[in-house]
């Protein structure tokens, strides 16, 4: 009898096992005939970036763009492939225990008569099984977006009452919360990921609310302002990015000010985050960190100690470079910028600095297009460029548009310039991403796809000028605008 206990004991134990481990295995299974695409590549993304966007690992597949692995946690990835002109790029949550198939669905085709190819298409993962409507959600809100002017959501400008702008950000969170309630009644997502969502949301929103305070340090907070606004500690990297704005972005460009402000205000377990953090900003600024070594002394988690010392040679060397560098409109870029950014040509592997660039085109206004091989948004700005480079054809004696990217990857830079065809005028930025003079406009604006106006002295028009193609906002008509009322004010 003892023996039928000890056995019946031995396979509970052993099922008990099995489950726990077999719930947090992931299945994702190609489920097309015929694939146009040999190989997706599939990469985990860091969710302490802030941004979501900087990957921190890959996830190989078994064969045929099947994956099987197992995971602790909701992790947030991105599926991505190009094959002759035909790509696909879509971010997902996948959560323990999921098991899905896809099959490649064509989405659209964009005309690339100017270029090498003529067409390119763009192509989605379209997912069944358990929990594919997860899958699915990115997706699908993306083009929500796209189709209710998401991106027309309020700006802050200066001297905006900043209860207004807090109401329109607030019915841009409804309106997000109202999709995600109706895309749950119709596609049943899972009720952790629905959670999931609704709280990456608030924390998004929270976000665009502490953005006036990112630019503006001697505005006053209202009263009630931040109301039922509480970060919500879900573990995405819109919770991430939301810690990075209050405790850091949003505070005075002073250390030792936000150190403080962290030590005292922040909850204790983040401070090593946040402090790793406030040193990575310090270094995209180009601006000296006192104490350093003092500071590395207080960090026990590997990880951050790492990420402070992978930055400590670039701040050393940024020690340099004053706040009097960063580039201002009505300015000139800086003589260390000018001297000290290396550029080379796609034509013919030349090497000159920007100085001798811009030197070339003496007496005409530049429009300068800064991109990168792996950044979508900019690449399909280039490509839907039809009608601005038009203009610029006929506007040849009074402007010119030249191309700057910040690739890692000379190869990868040269395969996009080709395939995008815009070869002429283009040039890589040596150190790319790491660059001088990338991370002090990174700093003093937006990351990419940025767009730089320059008057025909080469002063700064415009540190953000709006982008080459048609859309409501800030697009190709307000560009063409601007750069017309310039040419004029210059005669």
């Amino acid at each position: 009898m003892k023996q039928i206990i000890v056995l019946y004991l031995f396979i509970m134990i052993s099922c008990l096992s099995y489950s726990q481990v077999a719930g947090k295995q992931v299945i994702i299974s190609n489920a097309s005939s015929n694939s146009i695409f040999d190989h997706i590549e599939l990469k985990t993304l860091d969710p302490e970036s802030g941004y979501g966007n900087r990957p921190d690992g890959k996830i190989d597949c078994i064969k045929g763009n099947t994956w099987i692995f197992n995971i602790e946690k909701p992790i947030y990835v991105r599926f991505s492939a190009n094959s002759d002109g035909n790509w696909i790029d879509q971010l997902i949550d996948i959560f323990p225990g999921d098991s899905v198939s896809y099959k490649i669905e064509f989405v659209e085709e964009t005309d690339l008569s100017h270029s090498s190819k003529k067409f390119r298409k763009e192509y989605r993962m379209l997912f069944s099984g358990k929990n594919a409507a997860n899958y699915n959600y990115n997706y699908d809100v993306i083009t929500f977006h796209s189709d209710t002017n998401y991106y027309n959501r309020p700006w802050f400008k200066y001297g905006m009452d900043l209860m207004e702008y807090r109401e329109g950000i607030l019915a841009a969170y409804e309106s997000d919360k109202k999709f995600l309630s109706n895309y749950n009644a119709e596609h049943h997502l899972s009720d952790a990921f629905y959670r999931y969502q609704l709280d990456r949301i608030k924390n998004e929103y929270i976000v665009s609310l502490y953005s006036p305070f990112c630019r503006n340090y001697n505005l006053s907070i209202p009263e009630s302002y931040f109301d039922n606004m509480e970060i919500v500690e879900d573990g995405t990297y819109a919770y991430y990015k939301a810690l990075q704005v209050k405790y850091v972005n949003s505070q005075p460009r002073d250390f030792d000010s936000t150190y403080q402000y962290i030590i005292q205000n922040a909850p204790k377990k983040l401070h090593e985050y946040l402090i790793t953090y406030l040193i990575e900003v310090f270094a995209w600024r180009k601006i000296a960190v006192p104490s350093l070594e003092n500071i590395k002394k207080e960090i026990q988690n590997p990880v951050y100690l790492a990420r402070i010392e992978e930055n400590e040679d670039k701040l050393k060397e940024y020690f340099k470079v004053s706040i009097d560098d960063y580039p201002q409109e009505g300015k000139l870029f800086s003589d260390y910028l000018l001297e000290n950014t290396y550029l080379r040509s796609y034509e013919n592997t030349q090497k000159i600095t920007l100085k001798e660039l811009l030197n070339k085109y003496q007496n005409k206004a530049i429009y300068i297009d800064i991109w990168a091989s792996w950044c979508v948004p900019c690449r399909k700005n280039i490509i839907g460029s039809v009608a601005s480079r038009k203009y610029f054809e006929e506007k040849k004696d009074e402007i010119v548009q030249i191309y700057l990217s910040i690739d890692g990857s000379i190869q990868d830079w040269l395969d996009a310039s080709k395939e995008d065809g815009v070869i002429k005028n283009q040039y890589l930025i040596d150190k790319g991403y790491d660059s001088a003079f990338y991370q002090v406009l990174r700093n003093s604006g937006n990351g990419i796809p940025r767009y730089i106006l320059l008057d025909k002295e080469h002063n700064i028009e415009l540190l953000n000028a709006p982008r080459s193609v048609e859309r409501e906002r800030m697009g190709f008509e307000d560009l063409k605008k601007s750069i017309d009322k310039m040419l004029e004010n210059s005669k």
